[in-house]
């Protein structure tokens, strides 16, 4: 997902933005990392996105 924000390509910022989502939020269910942060990353990468 770096490189892919590093390359400013947003069709493909929004192609791998679900995975990358979905991925996220399942570590945050096993406590990996907290919620919060999951959602903050999310938060943070949408608004490149749009």
């Amino acid at each position: 997902m770096e490189l892919l924000l590093r390359s400013k390509d947003k069709e493909k910022l929004k192609k791998y933005f679900s995975k990358f989502q979905s991925i996220l939020m399942q570590v945050a269910k096993t406590k990996i990392i907290s919620k919060k942060t999951a959602a903050r990353k999310i938060s943070r990468i949408s608004k490149i996105i749009s």
